[in-house]
């Protein structure tokens, strides 16, 4: 019961959300304390980067216990601000195809690192 009304937690969309408050906040304390608990346990806005348009939405993948992000996948990602863009579709080659992302998922790292050879790559396609 505890993991299900975790998880509709950390999919909600509140205003105000106080753990990118503490990640953010003037106190080293509270900045490195609520840090070290986003090792152990998935917040609202780290999820909510899962959901995003950003390089972070294959990150984060569990809502409850983000020691299997941190540890075993190496998916942990703590932002401290909201995400920008949420959806689906994160770069342009995958306008045409649902799947892309799944047999090209290394393209936008190479995108991001060496962008003229992606374009190539990309109109190829």
């Amino acid at each position: 019961m505890s993991k299900v009304i975790w998880g509709m937690h950390v999919h909600t969309n509140w205003k105000w959300q106080y753990d990118l408050w503490a990640l953010n906040h003037d106190s080293a304390l509270v900045r490195n304390g609520m840090h070290a608990l986003c090792h152990v346990f998935t917040f609202p806005n780290m999820h909510h980067h899962h959901h995003s348009r950003s390089a972070n939405s294959a990150k984060n993948m569990t809502n409850f216990i983000s020691v299997f992000d941190w540890l075993l996948w190496g998916t942990l990602k703590i932002e401290t601000e909201r995400p920008k863009v949420y959806g689906w579709r994160q770069y342009d080659a995958e306008a045409n195809s649902v799947l892309h992302r799944f047999f090209h998922s290394a393209d936008p790292v190479r995108e991001r690192n060496h962008p003229k050879e992606a374009a190539a790559t990309v109109s190829q396609d």
